[in-house]
């Protein structure tokens, strides 16, 4: 998939985590942050797929030099 943004924008959109249904409109319906706040190390978001499929994860790490980010998977709905 190739997503028409700067790498610092884009860094940005997956850091927080709340614009990525806007440019994933096909996989992802929606992303609610249920504790914290999106980009809040420890923060929990459930994001909600298409096909019918409910993630909840944890934010766990974020290495804005590397720009990598890390998530614990909490619970997988199918």
């Amino acid at each position: 998939m190739i997503i028409p943004l700067g790498a610092n924008q884009l860094w940005n959109i997956l850091a927080e985590q709340t614009e990525l249904e806007f440019f994933c409109p096909n996989i992802i319906k929606v992303i609610e942050w249920t504790e914290g706040k999106a980009g809040l190390i420890g923060s929990e978001c459930r994001v909600e797929k298409h096909g019918g499929e409910v993630m909840t994860k944890r934010l766990t790490g974020a290495h804005e030099t590397k720009r990598t980010l890390s998530f614990e998977v909490l619970e997988i709905t199918p």
